[in-house]
């Protein structure tokens, strides 16, 4: 995906967290995948029919429940907003970007492989497939079967700014698809 520089309006608000676990079950139904990362594994979630599936009942033996005792971030995304919620030594953090209101700046979308190379091999259930990444033994389950060795991608948005010298840098960032295209 060739880098084209667009204008966006986005919005960005902190949220106050006292629940990790509540507050993403109660955002969940206005996003379409959840990708997140525990100390013991990587969890992604899917909304289908309005309903969550999550990648450790699919492959318990791969995908860990997602549980507070071991979260350390996760994120809610679509092609409409992100919600983003991680932990910090003071605790639980989160913020929510909705694009298509606020303010006007300069954006640039991203391709970023997701790993796993076993396509050919690969076990699907339901919704997710277990994927390996080549010798490393690094296992994940996202939703989304590949056609071709690392054709999933992850979609990412850049929210570009400026500094006191005009030079632009990425201020924020957030998920915005997975999709599935050719192989890099």
């Amino acid at each position: 995906m060739a880098r084209k520089i667009k204008e966006v309006r986005y919005d960005v608000q902190p949220v106050t967290v006292a629940d990790p676990l509540q507050e993403l079950q109660a955002r969940a139904p206005s996003f379409t995948y959840l990708l997140a990362h525990a100390d013991d594994g990587v969890i992604w979630g899917v909304m289908t029919e309005g309903v969550w599936q999550l990648s450790s009942d699919a492959f318990p033996d791969v995908s860990p429940r997602l549980r507070v005792e071991t979260l350390q971030q996760a994120r809610l995304f679509n092609v409409t907003g992100e919600f983003f919620l991680w932990h910090t030594v003071q605790g639980w953090q989160a913020r929510i970007i909705t694009d298509e209101v606020g303010e006007a700046t300069q954006a640039y979308d991203e391709a970023v492989i997701v790993w796993g190379t076993n396509e050919a091999t690969a076990e699907t259930r339901g919704a997710f497939t277990a994927l390996e990444e080549a010798d490393l033994g690094i296992k994940h389950t996202p939703p989304l079967k590949p056609t071709k060795r690392r054709s999933l991608k992850l979609i990412m948005r850049h929210y570009l700014a400026f500094d006191d010298c005009g030079a632009a840098f990425v201020k924020l960032s957030r998920l915005v698809d997975l999709t599935n295209g050719g192989e890099v």
